[in-house]
């Protein structure tokens, strides 16, 4: 199979866009994860006083 150079560049661009996207889904996430359990403690604390 054949590919031109353009043809090309544009894969390895959509290959690029994909890991940088689901780099940033993945930081999204662990922020929210840790806000979470972070939130947790704090609901915690303000019971016991």
């Amino acid at each position: 199979m054949y590919f031109d150079p353009g043809t090309g560049s544009m894969i390895i661009q959509m290959l690029i866009a994909a890991l940088a996207s689901v780099g940033v889904f993945f930081v999204a996430f662990k922020s929210k994860i840790s806000k979470f359990f972070k939130g947790l403690g704090k609901k915690h604390d303000k019971k016991d006083k």
